[in-house]
């Protein structure tokens, strides 16, 4: 996940680790439940935010959000917004203006 950067596809599924991986779904899903103790989904977000947070870092602020949240693999940015504040503590707006001030 983290080599390829496969988080950064919009349309990534569990459908799609399952084929590149060889392994089944289920299978999958169940070492994330298990091991882990999230859904694929918010498993996949923590990836998505982490690269949202350097690409914040990297560019100083600089990147429209929405444009950020393309980067970053959401496919929207109410998801992008939803899945920061959880990870992260704030939106990606208020991260962003701490770090430039």
């Amino acid at each position: 996940m983290e080599t390829e950067k496969l988080y950064l596809d919009a349309h990534f599924s569990l459908e799609k680790l399952a084929k590149i991986s060889g392994h089944s779904k289920v299978k999958i899903s169940y070492y994330i439940k298990d091991q882990l103790n999230v859904e694929f989904e918010d498993w996949l977000a923590t990836f998505r935010v982490n690269h949202a947070v350097d690409l914040i870092h990297k560019n100083d602020g600089n990147l429209k959000l929405e444009y950020l949240a393309n980067l970053s693999g959401f496919d929207s940015r109410t998801a992008f917004n939803k899945y920061f504040k959880h990870y992260v503590g704030e939106s990606p707006s208020n991260y962003r203006n701490k770090l430039t001030k």
